[in-house]
């Protein structure tokens, strides 16, 4: 049901579910899945959005759950339970951690009052506020499921 070959997005919250369901389908390798790497096809697809991605234009043409997404994302890149046993798996982890400092950007971008105040994200102010929390506090979104 999913081309995944086609995975790779420029768009952050799609980026960021990229890095978050690689995590996810990391920590079942335990249990004999990831038969067809999708995990690297996951990661590599990560790189190549985050090669297209650009976060520079103002508060107001942009989205903050969307970035927060992006976020919460790379915040897996610091998790320690990635599987060592896969070398593919650890280059991959490698190569997106150059990204590792948007994550703060991002964060100390929307913690700034005056880009809390555009339409973009009063409109959105719900899932703003959660992906803000969920983007500070990930350890709780990401706990490794027992097995």
């Amino acid at each position: 049901m999913v081309d995944a070959e086609g995975l790779a997005t420029g768009d952050p919250l799609g980026i960021g579910g990229l890095l978050v369901d690689a995590y996810g389908c990391a920590q079942l390798e335990g249990r004999g899945a990831d038969p067809d790497g999708l995990v690297e096809r996951l990661l590599e697809a990560g790189v190549v959005g985050l090669g297209h991605s650009d976060l520079r234009a103002p508060a107001s043409h942009r989205l903050a759950f969307r970035e927060r997404g992006l976020a919460i994302g790379l915040a897996t890149l610091d998790r320690d339970d990635w599987p060592a046993s896969r070398s593919t798996v650890r280059a991959s982890v490698d190569r997106l951690s150059r990204y590792r400092p948007l994550r703060a950007e991002i964060e100390s971008f929307w913690l700034r009052p005056e880009h809390r105040r555009v339409d973009s994200w009063r409109e959105h102010a719900n899932i703003n506020d959660v992906m803000l929390a969920t983007s500070l506090q990930p350890e709780g979104f990401l706990v490794r499921r027992p097995s």
